[in-house]
């Protein structure tokens, strides 16, 4: 997978860019900089299509760099949170499934050291 950071290739499967720690799942938008998933249809900041990859002279907004600055800003940190999230869901889904696992083990051993 590229990065759309600094344009390298990274191996399939990795979440962030290993040469500068991007997240590899997300897409900037060409004309307003807003920083969207990669399974986006269309940009969360502006509307333009990301599927269609260019930018027509009619769509292309302008916006300064302070509000293209401001946008990215926010949407990097707000994509951030939502991967912390995640990751915290599947911990939590891993503890109940080992808590699960060491509750029927011991049930087992029980159950075998009775019938001894």
């Amino acid at each position: 997978m590229k990065c759309q950071t600094c344009l390298k290739k990274n191996d399939f499967g990795c979440r962030f860019c290993k040469f500068c720690g991007s997240p590899l799942d997300i897409l900037v938008c060409k004309r307003c900089n807003f920083t969207n998933y990669l399974h986006d249809r269309f940009c969360g900041g502006c509307g333009l299509d990301l599927q269609k990859g260019s930018i027509d002279k009619k769509d292309d907004v302008a916006l300064s760099p302070e509000e293209k600055a401001a946008q990215m800003k926010y949407s990097l940190k707000d994509i951030m949170f939502d991967i912390v999230v995640d990751m915290e869901k599947e911990r939590e889904s891993k503890s109940r499934k080992l808590d699960k696992i060491d509750q029927e083990t011991i049930k087992k051993l029980f159950k075998k050291k009775a019938k001894k």
